[in-house]
Protein backbone atom coordinates (compact mmCIF):
# COMPACT_ATOMS: atom_id res chain seq x y z
CA UNK A 1 0.00 0.00 0.00
CA UNK A 2 1.25 3.27 -1.04
CA UNK A 3 2.24 5.90 1.69
CA UNK A 4 1.95 9.63 2.52
CA UNK A 5 5.74 9.57 2.16
CA UNK A 6 5.60 7.85 -1.77
CA UNK A 7 2.90 9.81 -2.23
CA UNK A 8 3.15 13.26 -0.77
CA UNK A 9 0.37 14.86 -3.02
CA UNK A 10 -2.17 11.91 -2.32
CA UNK A 11 -4.40 14.57 -0.77
CA UNK A 12 -4.96 16.63 -3.69
CA UNK A 13 -7.30 15.72 -6.22
CA UNK A 14 -5.33 15.56 -10.34
CA UNK A 15 -7.87 17.75 -12.64
CA UNK A 16 -5.68 16.66 -15.69
CA UNK A 17 -1.54 14.69 -15.36
CA UNK A 18 -0.41 18.46 -14.61
CA UNK A 19 -2.83 19.56 -12.23
CA UNK A 20 -3.83 19.21 -8.94
CA UNK A 21 -6.34 20.89 -6.54
CA UNK A 22 -6.87 21.03 -3.04
CA UNK A 23 -9.77 22.80 -0.98
CA UNK A 24 -9.40 21.79 2.75
CA UNK A 25 -13.23 21.83 3.70
CA UNK A 26 -13.95 19.03 2.10
CA UNK A 27 -12.90 15.35 1.92
CA UNK A 28 -11.07 14.72 -1.74
CA UNK A 29 -12.85 13.24 -5.16
CA UNK A 30 -12.30 13.00 -8.69
CA UNK A 31 -14.64 16.01 -8.96
CA UNK A 32 -13.48 19.48 -9.74
CA UNK A 33 -14.48 22.01 -7.15
CA UNK A 34 -15.03 25.81 -6.81
CA UNK A 35 -13.26 28.49 -4.54
CA UNK A 36 -16.68 29.44 -3.25
CA UNK A 37 -15.23 28.13 0.25
CA UNK A 38 -15.25 30.83 3.97
CA UNK A 39 -11.63 31.47 4.54
CA UNK A 40 -10.39 32.87 7.67
CA UNK A 41 -10.05 36.48 7.63
CA UNK A 42 -7.14 37.13 5.76
CA UNK A 43 -6.12 34.16 3.87
CA UNK A 44 -6.22 34.06 0.29
CA UNK A 45 -9.08 32.42 -1.00
CA UNK A 46 -7.03 30.71 -3.69
CA UNK A 47 -3.02 29.60 -3.91
CA UNK A 48 -1.95 28.68 -7.38
CA UNK A 49 1.32 27.21 -7.25
CA UNK A 50 3.40 26.99 -10.98
CA UNK A 51 6.55 24.54 -10.26
CA UNK A 52 9.29 24.45 -11.90
CA UNK A 53 10.26 21.71 -14.32
CA UNK A 54 10.26 17.92 -13.85
CA UNK A 55 9.93 18.98 -10.07
CA UNK A 56 9.57 16.20 -7.81
CA UNK A 57 5.92 15.94 -6.08
CA UNK A 58 8.42 15.23 -2.53
CA UNK A 59 9.60 18.57 -3.04
CA UNK A 60 6.77 20.82 -4.41
CA UNK A 61 4.41 19.14 -1.00
CA UNK A 62 7.36 20.69 1.18
CA UNK A 63 6.34 24.46 0.04
CA UNK A 64 2.59 23.34 0.05
CA UNK A 65 2.64 22.51 3.34
CA UNK A 66 4.12 25.30 4.38
CA UNK A 67 1.06 27.68 2.68
CA UNK A 68 -1.48 25.26 4.43
CA UNK A 69 0.26 26.13 7.65
CA UNK A 70 0.39 29.82 6.81
CA UNK A 71 -3.29 29.70 5.72
CA UNK A 72 -5.15 26.77 6.71
CA UNK A 73 -8.28 27.70 4.68
CA UNK A 74 -6.60 28.21 1.50
CA UNK A 75 -7.74 26.40 -1.61
CA UNK A 76 -4.43 25.20 -3.26
CA UNK A 77 -3.87 24.67 -7.14
CA UNK A 78 -0.99 23.37 -8.81
CA UNK A 79 0.47 23.17 -12.51
CA UNK A 80 3.15 21.04 -13.04
CA UNK A 81 5.60 22.34 -15.58
CA UNK A 82 8.17 19.93 -17.63
CA UNK A 83 10.38 19.95 -20.57
CA UNK A 84 7.83 18.60 -22.35
CA UNK A 85 5.27 21.64 -21.76
CA UNK A 86 8.08 23.72 -22.02
CA UNK A 87 8.03 23.33 -25.77
CA UNK A 88 4.44 22.82 -26.10
CA UNK A 89 2.11 25.24 -25.59
CA UNK A 90 -1.10 23.33 -27.36
CA UNK A 91 0.11 20.70 -24.74
CA UNK A 92 -0.17 22.89 -21.98
CA UNK A 93 -3.40 24.12 -22.51
CA UNK A 94 -5.10 21.28 -22.89
CA UNK A 95 -3.83 20.27 -19.64
CA UNK A 96 -4.45 23.09 -18.10
CA UNK A 97 -8.56 23.92 -19.19
CA UNK A 98 -9.67 21.02 -16.40
CA UNK A 99 -8.90 23.42 -14.15
CA UNK A 100 -11.56 26.56 -15.78
CA UNK A 101 -14.14 26.24 -13.17
CA UNK A 102 -12.17 26.74 -10.25
CA UNK A 103 -10.53 30.00 -12.40
CA UNK A 104 -13.25 31.03 -13.14
CA UNK A 105 -15.13 31.08 -10.03
CA UNK A 106 -12.68 33.46 -8.46
CA UNK A 107 -14.25 36.43 -7.18
CA UNK A 108 -12.95 39.97 -7.85
CA UNK A 109 -12.54 41.92 -4.51
CA UNK A 110 -14.56 45.42 -5.11
CA UNK A 111 -12.07 47.13 -2.96
CA UNK A 112 -8.87 46.28 -5.27
CA UNK A 113 -7.41 43.41 -2.82
CA UNK A 114 -5.96 40.52 -4.27
CA UNK A 115 -8.18 38.17 -4.61
CA UNK A 116 -5.59 34.85 -5.22
CA UNK A 117 -2.31 34.10 -4.52
CA UNK A 118 0.42 32.78 -7.19
CA UNK A 119 3.60 31.45 -7.35
CA UNK A 120 6.14 31.10 -9.82
CA UNK A 121 9.01 28.54 -9.83
CA UNK A 122 11.85 28.94 -12.30
CA UNK A 123 11.75 29.11 -16.15
CA UNK A 124 8.97 26.36 -16.60
CA UNK A 125 6.92 28.40 -14.03
CA UNK A 126 6.72 30.98 -16.58
CA UNK A 127 5.78 29.30 -19.17
CA UNK A 128 3.07 27.94 -17.25
CA UNK A 129 1.99 31.21 -16.75
CA UNK A 130 1.77 32.96 -20.01
CA UNK A 131 -0.66 30.19 -20.92
CA UNK A 132 -2.26 30.55 -17.86
CA UNK A 133 -3.31 33.75 -18.35
CA UNK A 134 -3.92 33.27 -22.06
CA UNK A 135 -6.62 30.14 -21.44
CA UNK A 136 -7.99 32.20 -18.15
CA UNK A 137 -9.15 35.40 -19.70
CA UNK A 138 -9.82 33.56 -22.96
CA UNK A 139 -12.70 31.68 -20.88
CA UNK A 140 -13.90 35.00 -19.73
CA UNK A 141 -14.50 36.78 -22.99
CA UNK A 142 -11.60 38.79 -23.01
CA UNK A 143 -12.17 40.72 -19.67
CA UNK A 144 -9.29 40.94 -16.71
CA UNK A 145 -8.28 38.32 -14.62
CA UNK A 146 -9.14 39.26 -11.16
CA UNK A 147 -6.04 41.70 -9.14
CA UNK A 148 -3.53 38.67 -7.64
CA UNK A 149 -0.16 38.92 -5.84
CA UNK A 150 2.92 37.52 -7.36
CA UNK A 151 5.86 35.81 -5.84
CA UNK A 152 8.44 34.84 -8.16
CA UNK A 153 11.40 32.29 -7.30
CA UNK A 154 14.38 31.84 -9.42
CA UNK A 155 12.58 33.63 -12.25
CA UNK A 156 12.81 34.33 -15.02
CA UNK A 157 16.37 33.78 -16.81
CA UNK A 158 17.17 34.58 -20.29
CA UNK A 159 18.82 32.28 -22.68
CA UNK A 160 22.60 31.98 -22.02
CA UNK A 161 24.79 29.27 -23.51
CA UNK A 162 26.78 27.42 -20.40
CA UNK A 163 23.42 28.46 -17.98
CA UNK A 164 20.89 26.49 -19.96
CA UNK A 165 23.59 23.88 -20.95
CA UNK A 166 23.80 23.43 -17.16
CA UNK A 167 19.77 23.02 -16.56
CA UNK A 168 19.84 20.47 -19.79
CA UNK A 169 22.88 18.86 -18.64
CA UNK A 170 22.07 18.24 -14.89
CA UNK A 171 20.90 14.74 -14.17
CA UNK A 172 22.79 13.50 -17.67
CA UNK A 173 26.29 11.48 -17.08
CA UNK A 174 29.14 14.22 -17.94
CA UNK A 175 29.87 12.26 -21.40
CA UNK A 176 26.74 13.06 -22.74
CA UNK A 177 27.78 17.16 -22.73
CA UNK A 178 28.75 17.35 -26.00
CA UNK A 179 25.58 15.87 -27.13
CA UNK A 180 23.36 18.56 -25.34
CA UNK A 181 25.90 21.27 -26.72
CA UNK A 182 24.48 19.68 -30.09
CA UNK A 183 21.15 19.90 -29.23
CA UNK A 184 20.86 23.48 -27.66
CA UNK A 185 22.42 24.84 -31.20
CA UNK A 186 19.77 23.57 -32.91
CA UNK A 187 17.16 24.31 -30.71
CA UNK A 188 18.61 28.25 -30.77
CA UNK A 189 18.80 27.96 -34.78
CA UNK A 190 15.45 26.86 -34.59
CA UNK A 191 13.71 29.49 -32.13
CA UNK A 192 15.96 32.51 -32.83
CA UNK A 193 16.32 31.83 -36.76
CA UNK A 194 13.27 30.57 -37.53
CA UNK A 195 10.86 31.47 -35.27
CA UNK A 196 12.43 35.13 -34.69
CA UNK A 197 12.14 34.73 -30.80
CA UNK A 198 13.66 31.89 -28.06
CA UNK A 199 11.09 31.08 -25.68
CA UNK A 200 12.87 32.35 -22.02
CA UNK A 201 12.41 35.88 -23.26
CA UNK A 202 8.99 35.67 -25.14
CA UNK A 203 7.51 33.87 -21.58
CA UNK A 204 9.87 36.28 -19.57
CA UNK A 205 8.13 39.27 -21.75
CA UNK A 206 4.45 38.04 -21.22
CA UNK A 207 4.85 38.73 -17.38
CA UNK A 208 5.67 42.33 -18.20
CA UNK A 209 2.76 43.28 -20.58
CA UNK A 210 1.13 46.53 -18.95
CA UNK A 211 -2.14 44.10 -18.83
CA UNK A 212 -0.29 41.81 -16.76
CA UNK A 213 1.06 44.32 -14.66
CA UNK A 214 -1.81 46.28 -13.95
CA UNK A 215 -3.76 43.20 -12.53
CA UNK A 216 -1.08 42.89 -9.85
CA UNK A 217 -1.20 44.25 -6.12
CA UNK A 218 2.58 43.56 -5.70
CA UNK A 219 5.38 41.45 -6.97
CA UNK A 220 8.01 40.05 -5.29
CA UNK A 221 11.37 37.90 -6.70
CA UNK A 222 13.54 35.94 -4.19
CA UNK A 223 16.50 34.62 -5.93
CA UNK A 224 19.99 33.87 -5.41
CA UNK A 225 23.74 34.96 -6.39
CA UNK A 226 24.42 31.21 -6.80
CA UNK A 227 21.79 30.12 -8.78
CA UNK A 228 23.74 28.42 -12.16
CA UNK A 229 20.40 28.00 -13.79
CA UNK A 230 19.49 31.41 -13.50
CA UNK A 231 21.67 34.67 -13.23
CA UNK A 232 20.37 37.34 -10.71
CA UNK A 233 21.54 39.60 -13.57
CA UNK A 234 18.47 38.23 -15.17
CA UNK A 235 15.95 38.45 -12.65
CA UNK A 236 16.86 42.46 -11.51
CA UNK A 237 16.53 43.32 -15.14
CA UNK A 238 13.41 41.78 -15.77
CA UNK A 239 12.19 43.40 -12.14
CA UNK A 240 13.18 46.78 -13.54
CA UNK A 241 11.57 46.88 -16.47
CA UNK A 242 8.35 45.84 -14.41
CA UNK A 243 8.33 48.56 -12.24
CA UNK A 244 9.68 50.96 -14.63
CA UNK A 245 5.78 49.70 -16.20
CA UNK A 246 4.27 50.58 -13.27
CA UNK A 247 4.27 47.80 -11.18
CA UNK A 248 4.91 47.50 -7.66
CA UNK A 249 8.28 45.80 -7.05
CA UNK A 250 9.95 43.82 -4.26
CA UNK A 251 13.36 41.97 -4.18
CA UNK A 252 14.81 39.73 -1.96
CA UNK A 253 18.18 38.59 -3.31
CA UNK A 254 19.46 35.28 -1.39
CA UNK A 255 23.10 35.43 -0.69
CA UNK A 256 24.72 31.61 -1.08
CA UNK A 257 20.66 31.23 -2.73
CA UNK A 258 20.60 28.53 -5.41
CA UNK A 259 17.86 27.33 -7.86
CA UNK A 260 14.35 27.01 -6.67
CA UNK A 261 15.86 26.59 -3.03
CA UNK A 262 16.15 29.93 -1.73
CA UNK A 263 13.74 29.01 1.15
CA UNK A 264 16.52 26.94 2.45
CA UNK A 265 19.25 29.66 2.56
CA UNK A 266 16.66 31.54 5.08
CA UNK A 267 13.34 29.91 5.63
CA UNK A 268 11.79 32.88 7.85
CA UNK A 269 12.73 35.80 5.85
CA UNK A 270 11.60 33.55 2.43
CA UNK A 271 7.66 32.86 3.91
CA UNK A 272 8.05 36.79 5.84
CA UNK A 273 8.57 38.18 1.99
CA UNK A 274 5.42 35.55 0.80
CA UNK A 275 3.04 36.48 3.48
CA UNK A 276 4.32 40.29 3.37
CA UNK A 277 3.62 40.31 -0.52
CA UNK A 278 0.38 38.69 0.01
CA UNK A 279 -0.84 41.43 2.47
CA UNK A 280 0.47 44.28 0.38
CA UNK A 281 3.67 45.66 2.15
CA UNK A 282 5.97 47.61 0.48
CA UNK A 283 9.77 47.51 2.26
Amino acid sequence: MATSEALPLAFMDALSPAVSYFRPDITTSTTPKTTTTTTNLGDPPLIIILSWSEARDVHIAKYISQYRRLYSTSAILLFRASTKLYIQPALRRRLFKPALPILQSVDTKEDDAPSFLIHIFSNGGVSSAATLWEIWETSLGGKPIPQHAVVMDSCPGYFHWTRDHHVLSTGFPPFLSPVVWVFLGFAWVYYKLWLGVEPHTAYASALNTPERISRETMRAYLYGDADLSVGWEDVESHAQQAKDSGAVVRTEKFAGGVHVAHVRADADRYWKVVEETWQGEEL
